[in-house]
């Protein structure tokens, strides 16, 4: 695997010392990391330092350095961006949701689902990770249907984000999907956030153009959706971008 072709630059080049291996965090799955390098993947755990100094906790999108003599994360190069939110627990602790995105797809249906505060939240996370916000307005197909004048509420939503792009799309119909891949270059990240039942585990399978994530319908009564996506992981798009689906954010 090339590294440049994931995400490797020289911001992470210059960080690497002699010895040990770099690779990237492409998932994570209790405490067992599944690694890219140059070589191929590889399925690590951490080291003891790293296990116990929770600061130092990989997340997905990172990149890393492995020992040459195990299959061991050793450390953690510096993040060029990091999403993050606190914590969903009394004890005020950062958790690392992704590192090194560089285009955050804000995901909200056009459903029951949209909340322009709720929007705005994700805008504040999106600004403080370092990465550049595009609002994703999910199930313009239902526009129709719901009575709702999908112009208005792009401009609306348009207002709110202050000036950040938003794009209404559906991804059962395909329709705008194919502005996506536009927005990055070959070797670029994005993540794609939002509340459960938004679609965003249909939008990553329609661009990658297979049925990657497990996807179930939306409650009638509310549109809520069920947390189909349960771990985060890195797919390499076919354009030769990344794209990582987080799973709802009930929080």
């Amino acid at each position: 695997m090339n590294l440049e072709q994931i995400g490797w630059t020289e911001f992470f080049e210059r960080q690497l010392a002699p010895g040990g291996t770099p690779g990237r965090v492409a998932s994570a799955n209790h405490g067992r990391f599944l690694v890219w390098t140059a070589a191929g993947d590889v399925d690590a755990s951490v080291s003891g330092l790293l296990r116990r100094n929770a600061a130092l906790w990989p997340a997905v999108g990172d990149w890393v350095v492995l020992r040459d003599d195990a299959e061991v994360i050793v450390k953690v190069l510096e993040r060029r961006t990091k999403l993050s939110r606190k914590q969903p627990e009394r004890e005020i602790r950062e958790q690392v949701l992704a590192a090194n995105i560089d285009v955050l797809f804000i995901v909200s249906g056009l459903d029951r689902d949209y909340n322009e505060r709720r929007i705005e939240r994700f805008l504040v996370m999106a600004r403080e990770s370092g990465a550049r916000p595009v609002v994703l307005l999910n199930k313009s197909d239902l526009a129709d249907e719901l009575g709702l004048d999908l112009a208005d509420v792009v401009a609306r939503t348009a207002r709110l984000s202050l000036g950040v792009q938003v794009l209404p799309l559906s991804a059962i119909s395909d329709h705008g999907l194919d502005a996506l891949p536009a927005l990055l270059a070959p070797g670029e990240t994005a993540a794609l956030i939002g509340s459960s039942g938004v679609g965003k585990s249909t939008i990553l399978n329609r661009l990658l153009g297979d049925e990657r994530q497990r996807t179930t319908a939306v409650r009638a009564g509310d549109s809520r959706g069920r947390h189909t996506t349960t771990t985060r992981e890195l797919f390499v798009m076919p354009g030769g971008w990344l794209l990582m689906d987080l799973p709802g954010l009930r929080e």
